[in-house]
């Protein structure tokens, strides 16, 4: 990696950390008091009408802002016609979005709740549709440290929002209200930053569309069957069990989510300088990506393997009996939560040089997998174990190893070198003998297991040589730019003090 870009996914790195930190802690609050208050059932309704509206959202996107994101990265001059015709399609697409799902709705007799649920997301869809075009402009600009800010404070008010309609006792059809208001106060915050760092304009130039509309279908069929093939599990376990364990599998669904937010960051920080670097010529692209994938699986392995361990007794500790079920469900999350990390990081990559065909390819055919293999597997675990969420995990598991193999032979270059490879046997080997030494503590107090095993991981890391000392000099360097964007607010409150 050379010192610029380095500089800059540095950058990047930083302010997404110091955001995705605060926002991860807002996001678990909510997951602990949402499934406590409403139970298994209130969340899966919830989740049934989310998953509906996630596939249709998908569509409506049309996989527009990740061409709008590599674009404006690649050339800024771009970026007022690529925003203006973005809205306008996104605007004409959610109205024949909603109105197809809400006849899909009535025709399937989903509940009056699951129903009323679907109209509040889809005024909530719209807003966040505009914002994720402001975003995707952001993302190309490199403007992170704006982004972060917008992301911290409409997380506050939704968790905030949330916990006062707990403590009101509100049924969980309010909790779409305050999406709405989230979605409205995001794109307003993500419009004003963008308007602010650069000159946009209104450039409504049509003929871009049918371009836009091209280049963009590949990430659409990508990110559509990759939903579908996420939201199977959901389908099948409402299909062939019941929404209590649609509430297992979803309250373990969702602290998978937020276990990705290490491959969230790093895919997005690396993103706009891979898009550069990819017009200078493999070589450093290829340099770059294995740097990613190193800084990911450091991360990845230890949460993964730490979650698989602390699942069902974290989840019994902070939500109860009644979600004991869930624990081995997240359990295997956590196991899947190190395959999906890589396979995020590794679409970014195959995005960048445009062979997103083929990342289409490969989840279409997981879809394929998937479905004969819920169909079994979700009715055999529940009739052994009375779980048939367990089915899904599962099969997650199987679908997900199959892409990241799928993945790293669809690259043109070696991302595994010799020296990565050895690089992921030591992460892996410490990672099996954090395992090793937490199991033995997993029932007592959650401090014990999660001191001891981050401990034994840092040092077997260290003893091993796993780290270069550039690694290490690159990782104290983000340290300290985490460090001092944690400290401007702070600086800022004294300074108008004194």
């Amino acid at each position: 990696m050379t010192g610029k870009s380095a500089q800059h996914v540095a950058k990047n790195v930083s302010y997404l950390f110091v955001s995705q930190l605060i926002t991860w802690s807002l996001s678990l609050a909510v997951a602990i008091l949402v499934p406590r208050h409403f139970g298994p059932s209130g969340v899966g309704t919830y989740h049934l009408a989310s998953s509906l509206w996630n596939i249709t959202a998908l569509i409506i996107g049309f996989g527009v802002d990740v061409i709008i994101t590599r674009e404006v990265a690649r050339n800024h001059a771009m970026l007022s016609p690529l925003v203006t015709v973005g809205m306008v399609l996104r605007i004409a697409f959610h109205a024949l979005g909603y109105s197809a799902l809400v006849i899909f709705a009535h025709v399937a007799g989903y509940s009056a709740a699951t129903m009323q649920l679907i109209y509040i997301f889809g005024v909530a869809n719209f807003a966040f549709q505009i914002g994720h075009v402001c975003s995707a402009a952001l993302y190309g600009l490199e403007i992170m440290g704006y982004m972060s800010l917008v992301s911290v404070l409409t997380e506050l008010i939704s968790t905030g929002g949330i916990i006062l309609l707990i403590f009101l006792d509100q049924p969980i059809i309010s909790l779409g209200v305050v999406s709405v208001v989230v979605g409205v106060v995001r794109a307003a915050l993500l419009y004003y930053v963008l308007h602010s760092s650069y000159p946009i304009r209104f450039d409504l130039r049509l003929s871009l569309a049918p371009w836009l509309l091209r280049t963009s279908s590949t990430i659409l069929g990508n990110r559509l069957v990759r939903n579908l093939y996420a939201q199977a599990d959901v389908i099948f376990i409402s299909l062939f069990v019941n929404v209590q364990v649609v509430g297992w599998y979803s309250t373990a669904d969702t602290v998978f989510g937020s276990l990705l937010f290490v491959a969230n960051i790093i895919s997005t920080a690396f993103f706009p300088v891979m898009s550069r670097l990819q017009e200078q010529g493999p070589d450093a692209l290829a340099q770059l990506a294995r740097q990613g994938i190193r800084w990911l699986l450091v991360a990845a392995i230890p949460i993964g393997l730490g979650t698989a361990v602390l699942a069902t007794p974290l989840l019994v500790l902070v939500l109860g009996e009644e979600f004991r079920p869930a624990g081995a469900v997240l359990a295997g999350f956590g196991l899947v939560t190190i395959l999906t990390s890589a396979n995020v990081f590794l679409a970014q990559i195959l995005i960048c040089m445009d062979r997103q065909n083929r990342l289409t390819v490969l989840m279409l055919a997981a879809v394929l997998l998937t479905l004969p293999v819920d169909f079994m597997l979700i009715p055999w675990t529940q009739n052994a174990w009375q779980n048939g969420a367990l089915g899904g995990v599962i099969a997650y598991l199987m679908t997900e190893t199959f892409i990241l193999v799928g993945s790293i032979w669809s690259l043109p270059w070696k991302l595994f070198d010799r020296e990565t490879t050895i690089y992921g046997i030591k992460i892996g080997g410490a990672g099996l003998i954090m395992v090793g030494v937490t199991w033995p503590f997993r029932q007592t107090s959650i401090i014990y297991p999660v001191s001891i095993g981050a401990v034994t991981y840092m040092l077997l890391i260290l003893a091993s040589g796993a780290l270069s000392e550039n690694e290490l000099a690159t990782g104290y360097n983000l340290l300290q730019q985490t460090r001092r964007q944690m400290l401007k607010p702070v600086q800022r409150a004294l300074l108008k003090i004194t």
